[in-house]
């Protein structure tokens, strides 16, 4: 079950799954997506351990929008202002696509409220990007549906939504492998071998963060989490649960621990 509550004057949807006195992990989802899907595949494996709160961005989902254009940066200040409301203390990231980057802009903007991250299909630059030469538009359509579903949210509303989303995309994310450079928590970027992340792009986030670690999921797209749930939710637990840097036989890129 979620409720509303206000976050900087917007009535933003809020969920909760898991252990209540567990650690916490907030969940972002993805651009013209709700919250459901992240708290569906990821709750039976890490609900046992975890505590995991999740929330609509402004606009999407169940929650109000807000004013003004859709920035990177808003997203961010509403992370963290939910890190603030229902969390109260630092906590782990899990973000899909967009949520990927308010995720990043989060650590950047207000480092003290992160202890790790995992982003999943997403990029840090817009050059790093490639949307593929597909004209198929089956998931805007099924999005849309979704969107319908929730009380008072029309079709209207939704074209409004995918409207902000590509002018957004249209001009960043702008951040360089220095930005990435500076954020010092475990930081694990996944993405499918057929993602509309670029795999050079992802390789080069993986050799700029400090603590970074790099999976690349075979037979996946940009919908990893949705086609293969499982190996996700894997992957993303041992992250959680894992070493801040992990321990190898035969470490290149990272310094030996032992």
């Amino acid at each position: 079950m979620g409720q509303h509550i206000d976050i900087n004057g917007t009535a933003i949807w809020v969920a909760e799954a898991g252990t209540p006195d567990g650690p916490p992990v907030l969940l972002l989802h993805g651009a013209l997506s709700d919250s459901t899907p992240l708290l569906d595949v990821l709750t039976p494996r890490l609900g046992e351990q975890f505590r995991l709160v999740a929330f609509d961005r402004a606009g999407h989902g169940r929650s109000e929008p807000r004013p003004g254009p859709m920035t990177y940066q808003a997203m961010a200040e509403e992370a963290t202002a939910v890190i603030d409301a229902v969390i109260g203390g630092p906590t782990s990231l899990v973000g899909w696509s967009d949520g990927g980057v308010t995720a990043l802009h989060t650590a950047l903007a207000a480092p003290e409220h992160v202890t790790r991250i995992a982003t999943v299909g997403s990029n840090f630059n817009v050059e790093g990007y490639e949307p593929g030469d597909s004209e198929d538009t089956s998931g805007l359509r099924e999005l849309k549906k979704e969107f319908k579903r929730n009380p008072g949210k029309t079709g209207r509303q939704f074209n409004t939504l995918v409207k902000q989303c590509l002018e957004l995309w249209s001009n960043g994310p702008t951040l360089t492998p220095e930005h990435l450079a500076k954020i010092t928590v475990p930081f694990l970027f996944l993405l499918g071998d057929d993602d509309s992340v670029s795999l050079k792009h992802a390789v080069s986030a993986y050799r700029a963060l400090p603590k970074g670690q790099l999976g690349v999921v075979p037979g996946a797209c940009h919908m990893l989490p949705l086609e293969r749930p499982e190996l996700f939710s894997l992957l993303v637990h041992d992250f959680l649960t894992g070493d801040d840097v992990p321990r190898t036989w035969a470490p290149v890129h990272r310094v030996a621990e032992h």
